[in-house]
């Protein structure tokens, strides 16, 4: 008889030890995606931050006269690639892509040529 009840202690030890572990890996992963999703969300933060200094580049550019673009500049350590620009008519139109941790940011940017405000920020794949 005394067997017995040793042997259902261990198997009680054991299933609550295996329910412990599993709740602390469930918990664990949880918290392990969040992460990745905050670095995610960062990336794309910096990205859209470098992406508006590029905008600004642009537009200061085209207010000194006619600009081209098709070049690529860098802004703090990251670099923005900037499309060429399309006079429109009444908008000039061009692209500009950034990447920040392997996470890509490319916007098509429409400008109003009469006082270069922005017209279209839209994010593209």
């Amino acid at each position: 008889m005394k067997k017995e009840e040793g042997y259902i202690a261990i198997t009680s030890a054991i299933i609550v030890s295996l329910l412990l572990l599993g709740s602390a890996l469930l918990i664990s992963s949880g918290n392990f995606s969040g992460y990745a999703n905050s670095q995610l969300f960062e990336a794309k933060e910096i990205g859209y931050s470098v992406s508006e200094g590029c905008v600004n580049y642009v537009r200061l550019k085209l207010s000194s006269g006619a600009y081209a673009g098709g070049e690529t500049i860098s802004i703090s350590s990251y670099s923005c690639i900037i499309s060429s620009v399309q006079d429109q008519g009444t908008t000039y139109l061009f692209q500009v892509s950034v990447t920040v941790r392997n996470t890509m940011t490319n916007l098509r940017i429409v400008l109003n040529k009469l006082n270069l405000s922005i017209g279209e920020w839209r994010e593209i794949p």
